[in-house]
């Protein structure tokens, strides 16, 4: 199915969707090369993920993790990707990307 999200309030909806689900493709936020850093340990980190339980602020994936919703102005959403902005900033430097399906 067809996911079109493009703003805020349409990814909220979407995660609210049975099915929902996300797929990290781009993190430049934390770097897996570091051997120290916790991306290391955890292999299935870049494993799509649905929602488990959907708050007014954040979202918890089935498997356990948890992603808190930016400001709208920290976010870019174009049709099935969603772009977070991790700089305070708001510079989009570092970002991660998640891919959006559902079935």
């Amino acid at each position: 199915m067809t996911v079109n999200v493009r703003s805020l309030a349409d990814f909220k909806r979407f995660l609210a969707e049975p099915g929902a689900t996300l797929q990290i493709i781009q993190n430049d936020w934390m770097n897996p090369e570091k051997t120290s850093h916790p991306i290391a340990a955890k292999p299935n980190y870049f494993e799509p993920r649905q929602v488990a339980r959907l708050q007014s602020n954040t979202v918890m994936f089935t498997s356990g993790g948890w992603l808190r919703f930016p400001k709208a102005k920290h976010a870019r959403f174009d049709g099935d990707t969603v772009t977070l902005c991790m700089n305070d900033d708001g510079t989009f430097k570092h970002v991660l990307v998640y891919k959006l399906t559902k079935p």
